[in-house]
């Protein structure tokens, strides 16, 4: 079998990453050394009480506003410095042991998350992590500073499926022999069209889905 038409998708947060998310880790770090201006945790606040109740994927993880009218090249040495403080601990080293197998084997890999692109690519490079695409989150950028809001795609939920299809039309895979790691019940519809959907350390709903399935389910960390 040809293994170039062979995926393997891989979800970041909270599959990859041993924290909850990337951007969050990020978060934490940042608050710790009083690197977040009072304005932003109160726009952040606000945009959260506004989104909760209606739309609460919006208000959670949508909501970068801490990063709002910071300066572009302040970010990313902020980024940098997080990386050399905790990079070597973000990532389960079962999961960076995957991600290579199946570069190994001859599999395009593709990382695909919702967490944001300052972020994900830096710290792809600085684990040397071998993906062929990496999909993610990009921020809106006013003149050299971050508005805080989302440009373009977030990828979540049907977003994610929408990736699927377009990867279908560029490599023509073979989705009965491909691999997709994921740990939340938002993203089954992606995960539903590949022939090897693995549940990594997933949520209640999405532990119960593979068990109905008869999915593989794989605790990293454990």
């Amino acid at each position: 079998m040809n293994t170039d038409n062979i995926i393997a998708i891989f979800d970041l947060d909270g599959t990859l990453t041993v924290k909850r998310s990337l951007d969050s880790a990020f978060i934490s770090f940042l608050l710790h050394r009083l690197l977040i201006p009072p304005n932003n945790l109160l726009h952040c606040a606000c945009f959260f009480l506004r989104h909760i109740w209606r739309d609460p994927v919006s208000a959670t993880k949508r909501n970068k506003l801490f990063l709002k009218d910071m300066k572009r090249g302040i970010v990313e040495e902020r980024v940098r410095e997080f990386l050399r403080h905790e990079g070597g601990t973000i990532l389960h080293p079962e999961g960076i042991r995957l991600v290579h197998h199946h570069r190994e084997r001859g599999h395009v890999t593709v990382l695909l998350t919702g967490s944001l692109g300052i972020l994900v690519r830096p710290l792809c490079d600085f684990l040397s992590l071998p993906f062929d695409r990496v999909y993610a989150t990009e921020l809106e950028i006013n003149g050299d500073s971050f508005s805080g809001n989302i440009k373009g795609i977030h990828y979540y939920g049907e977003e994610k499926y929408n990736v699927v299809k377009n990867l279908v039309k560029d490599y023509e895979p073979i989705l009965t022999e491909s691999f997709c790691y994921a740990d939340s019940a938002s993203d089954l519809p992606m995960m539903r069209n590949f022939g090897h959907p693995i549940a990594v350390n997933p949520d209640k709903a999405l532990e119960s889905a593979a068990r109905e399935n008869n999915w593989k389910i794989v605790c990293l960390g454990s």
